[in-house]
């Protein structure tokens, strides 16, 4: 994604995610929010005040921006930098480099999901560890989770 050269050097000491919404005809718009991507934050704000597509339209269409507000009035510290549309969620999650995008967000049939950044250690390698992204899960049991291990 173009923010992620862009924006590389400004990526300490955040957690960064994408948010996106899959559209009727199965591509999808992605932007960027540079702050507070985990689930007790971004994920808590979605879930609870981003329900509807044209809501959601709507808080895509802004770009990306610094860090997400429970109104889109809200929202301040955009960026430059127009929504990206994909050809469908896959090629989304290819762009989405888990190595500095630990959360991704995505509305599709009516419902949150997200995307978690992972990695495993490597043996045997010039690298330490190998980062890769999960598959998609329902955002709500995600965060049905979270309460009850807090």
């Amino acid at each position: 994604m173009k923010w992620l050269t862009k924006y590389k050097e400004s990526f300490t000491m955040s957690t960064r995610s994408n948010i996106a919404i899959q559209k009727e005809d199965g591509t999808v718009d992605a932007i960027y929010c540079h702050s507070d991507g985990y689930l007790s934050h971004v994920g808590k704000i979605l879930f609870e005040n981003y329900q509807d597509n044209e809501t959601i339209k709507s808080l895509v269409a802004l770009g990306s921006f610094s860090s997400i507000d429970e109104k889109i009035e809200g929202i301040e510290n955009l960026y430059d930098e127009e929504p990206v549309t994909y050809n469908n969620e896959y090629c989304l999650v290819y762009d989405s480099e888990p190595l500095f995008i630990e959360y991704l967000y995505l509305w599709k049939n009516g419902e949150w999901f997200v995307s978690y950044s992972r990695s495993v250690d490597t043996k045997d390698s010039y690298l330490i560890s190998a980062c890769f992204r999960s598959k998609f899960y329902p955002l709500a049991i995600e965060l049905s989770k979270q309460k009850k291990s807090a």
